[in-house]
């Protein structure tokens, strides 16, 4: 990796489904390869840092771009990706926030489920403080879909936040332009049960 990225490789640079490599590598657990791309100003979305442990930098980046908290990947939420790692830092910066605790994932599970699934005692019982904190029932019978998601340009890399509507099917694909570079990037949008939209997008 460390070779390729030396030799140019683009750093940003998304596959045929739009993952970058960032993404691949925080999705598998691959530690060192994510710090390697990270260390050389990979893009970081809240899923990637909040799956890294990078509280400082989650923080930072939701008083940047607030509404960037409940978007969803592959991954699920950023709340799926500290609780599948095990990463009470940055959990409890996505708790303060007020991340949406009812999303549920790719596999239809709730931050709360997941914990509980995985022996994550600790973030169980955070997590569940914090519904009782907010009112909020367990999520048993899961939530309304965001209508919020993001991708980014499979030319210029820029983070497109875009609206989507459930209503137009439980997979979706559509072309658009990219606001900034105006390469038009074909989006994959895909609804699991009871979660959010999960986004991908590659150049047409």
């Amino acid at each position: 990796m460390e070779l390729l990225l030396d030799r140019g490789a683009a750093i940003d640079a998304q596959d045929e489904q739009g993952t970058t490599a960032l993404a691949w590598a925080t999705e598998e657990q691959a530690d060192a390869v994510s710090a390697l791309l990270l260390a050389r100003g990979a893009q970081a979305g809240p899923v990637d840092l909040a799956a890294c442990g990078m509280a400082v930098e989650l923080r930072g980046l939701l008083e940047r771009e607030p509404w960037t908290i409940d978007q969803g990947t592959m991954q699920g939420t950023a709340v799926h990706a500290a609780v599948r790692r095990g990463q009470a830092a940055t959990l409890e910066v996505l708790l303060e926030r007020g991340a949406d605790l009812c999303v549920r994932d790719g596999d239809g599970w709730t931050a709360l489920e997941l914990a509980r699934n995985l022996g994550h005692g600790e973030l169980e019982a955070a997590l569940a403080r914090a519904l009782e904190v907010r009112g909020e029932a367990p999520c048993a019978g899961g939530t309304q879909a965001s209508e919020s998601a993001s991708y980014r340009c499979g030319a210029c890399g820029e983070e497109i936040v875009i609206d989507v509507d459930r209503t137009e099917g439980e997979t979706q694909t559509f072309v658009e332009d990219c606001p900034v570079c105006c390469r038009a990037n074909e989006v994959n949008v895909r609804w699991a049960e009871g979660a959010g939209a999960a986004v991908r997008a590659h150049l047409e």
